[in-house]
């Protein structure tokens, strides 16, 4: 797909057309297959937990003392976006923090004398 171009008509007025760089045509029958093919590897470069749907990916892990494991991954990410051209968009991208904690409480019980212990 070269030499692609595009504009935008709203209530009857058009834009000036302009250059398409990249993308998959939308509105199309194949759009979402191909786009589905094109993103297709991108669990084989993550070692953490992956979900996909449609155009959306998170990726997820346990992270216990200094592990590198999401931040290698994320750079992963970053590679395969510059190998297929394909660019993250900043403002869509955003981070969550789960932290879980185990809390340890004292059981205190009732000892043979009537008193707590």
């Amino acid at each position: 797909m070269h030499n692609r171009m595009m504009r935008v008509i709203v209530s009857g007025e058009c834009s000036t057309w302009c250059q398409v760089w990249s993308g998959i045509l939308q509105g199309s029958v194949l759009g979402p297959l191909l786009f589905l093919i094109f993103v297709n590897d991108l669990p084989d470069w993550i070692t953490s937990n992956i979900g996909m749907f449609a155009d959306d990916t998170k990726i997820w892990t346990k992270i216990v003392g200094k592990e590198e494991k999401l931040q290698k991954d994320l750079d992963n990410l970053s590679k395969w976006s510059e190998k297929w051209l394909l660019q993250f968009n900043p403002e869509k991208c955003v981070g969550i923090l789960g932290i879980t904690l185990t809390l340890i409480t004292a059981c205190n019980r009732k000892g043979s004398n009537g008193g707590w212990r």
